[in-house]
């Protein structure tokens, strides 16, 4: 489970320091859209990676790649604290690029993750697959957790500065007046955070070492086990070991015929696109105009409504396809809803009443929920029919549902001029 923490415990927790750079950075309301569609290109990882196993099916290993992937997101944590701020002038405008590069770098390592660390948990029992979504989910839950202590009500202070300003046609000085929003500080930095996720990457590689390579955690693995068990009489086998093979299918769960196998990979993509590309895209223009306290929960809120929704699928799992069509149907109704009130920024309903900073609030923990649960469940479905090899298009079909979701988002919010920002002042 905590190895599986490192698997976007960076990317959740830039997502979570967003609110706060969203008032830093000259992107502005525009700062998440930029950071979704650059997560999103980082597909090149998970793509590289896919036609590697493809054509070396034999010679690509993932447990060399988890540690290439964890390195890499915790060099780039390190480096996100002195850099974050940086900004240079691209195409006449002035960038954070220093931000983008580094998240090119954290992306192109959690979006590969998906393809690598699925298959590997594939060889191990059934029963971990729940928990290793749990750890997945936790690497949102955890910094979404510390991004709470940091505080959450950061409305800005609109302060009167007088500017000294020199008119060179006259050679005189005067002074113009105007108005700068001033946000109370944190109660720790941006840069404290990320040296928080640095650390937890740290433990993230011993859990994975211990999980690789001590004894016990082998005895785990289905081929161990299979192994284990020649000259055996067929009463001594364990349960786990009779009704799965070494791919990790098992033949006596519910097998799914093409059509519902291909609906569900439907649905994956369907729903990452929601929650990876669209959701998060437009977030801003939904929440900040209710105000800085309801982006700030609805950000760091739904980061704590995916662990709960895995954890509640290790308990009241679903293999009915009609059961996952509803609550997808149900997350994308919520989805609409919230389109709808970025589409209406910087007015939207209900704005300055109760009324409507719960509904921007309560309708984005409920996307996360119900998309979250119905990804476990789909996955564990997938699993039990296709083994290793379905888990891997699961992990294809997720990446490829989130990259066509964030760039049709992104050119709708910076270049068609769907959504419309207002001044903090």
């Amino acid at each position: 489970m905590f190895f599986a923490i490192s698997s976007w415990i960076d990317i959740n927790g830039l997502w979570v320091e967003v609110p706060l750079m969203v008032n830093e950075l000259p992107e502005a309301w525009d700062l998440p859209s930029y950071l979704v569609i650059i997560i999103q290109i980082a597909n090149v990882g998970p793509l590289t990676y896919t036609l590697a196993n493809r054509l070396w099916p034999n010679r690509v290993k993932e447990w060399p790649v988890v540690y290439v992937i964890i390195s890499i997101g915790a060099t780039a944590c390190i480096l996100m604290t002195f850099f974050w701020q940086e900004t240079t002038v691209v195409a006449g405008e002035l960038h954070s690029t220093a931000l983008f590069v580094l998240t090119t770098c954290l992306s192109i390592v959690d979006c590969t993750s998906s393809v690598v660390y699925l298959p590997y948990m594939a060889g191990f029992k059934a029963q971990y697959m729940s928990a290793y979504y749990i750890g997945e989910g936790l690497s949102g839950l955890i910094p979404g957790l510390v991004g709470l202590m940091q505080g959450l009500d950061r409305a800005a202070e609109c302060v009167n500065f007088t500017i000294p300003v020199y008119n060179e046609t006259t050679g005189q000085n005067s002074t113009k007046h105007e108005v700068w929003p001033v946000y109370e500080p944190p109660n720790f930095s941006v840069e404290e955070f990320f040296y928080f996720l640095f650390a937890m990457l740290l433990l993230s590689a011993l859990c994975f070492t211990l999980l690789h390579f001590l004894p016990y955690c082998r005895q785990e693995r289905i081929d161990a086990l299979t192994s284990g068990i020649i000259g055996q009489s067929i009463d001594t086998k364990p349960p786990e070991l009779v009704s799965r093979d070494n791919d990790g299918i098992d033949p006596t769960k519910k097998q799914l015929s093409t059509s519902e196998y291909a609906f569900l990979l439907l649905l994956i993509a369907w729903a990452n696109g929601l929650t990876n590309g669209v959701i998060p895209s437009t977030q801003s223009y939904t929440c900040l105009p209710y105000g800085q306290l309801v982006y700030t929960l609805s950000v760091r809120l739904s980061t704590l409504a995916n662990p709960l929704a895995c954890f509640l699928a290790l308990f009241y799992s679903t293999t009915s396809t009609l059961v996952i069509s509803v609550l997808s149907a149900l997350g994308t109704v919520l989805a609409a809803v919230q389109l709808y009130l970025a589409a209406m920024s910087p007015t939207p309903p209900l704005q300055g009443e109760v009324g409507g900073e719960v509904l921007a609030v309560l309708t984005s923990v409920l996307i996360t929920a119900f998309f979250s649960y119905v990804k476990v469940v789909i996955s564990t479905l997938v699993m039990g029919c296709a083994g290793r090899r379905g888990l891997l298009w699961v992990g294809v079909v997720t990446q490829a549902g989130s990259l066509v979701a964030a760039i049709i988002t992104f050119i709708c919010v910076t270049h068609v001029g769907v959504f419309a920002s207002a001044p903090a002042c």
